[in-house]
């Protein structure tokens, strides 16, 4: 199953220097992708595209690689996280209730893009 056949949300910044790609999961959004290219770090694109996600999508959750620096920033932004194995998963708006099932949910999904070797 193609992780780009289950998106339904994106948001691209008008040069591609910036991507957030959304699918639904239940009555929240599972954040598959969140990317702003290295030359453009530090300009606010990550902080504006995190706005417009947030802003249209209240319960929204993701998940990071223990090790990915860009955790301090995520957890400003999340009200929790849990890690486990190589993974940290994050949530925003999500009722206590839930949180079992999109950890789970989130540990279970697919390497989206793999790296052949040379």
């Amino acid at each position: 199953r193609d992780f780009l056949e289950r998106i339904t949300d994106m948001y691209i910044e008008e040069n591609y220097n910036g991507t957030a790609l959304l699918e639904p999961h239940g009555d929240s959004m599972y954040l598959s992708k969140f990317a702003v290219e290295k030359g453009a770090r530090g300009e606010g694109l990550a902080v504006e595209l995190w706005r417009r996600v947030v802003g249209r999508h209240h319960t929204v959750f993701w998940r990071s690689r223990r090790d990915n620096p860009i955790n301090h920033w995520y957890e400003k932004l999340s009200d929790g996280c849990h890690s486990e194995d190589i993974w940290k998963i994050f949530w925003r708006g999500m009722p206590i209730e839930n949180i079992p099932e999109i950890i789970e949910f989130a540990l279970q999904q697919t390497e989206d893009f793999e790296i052949d070797a040379i």
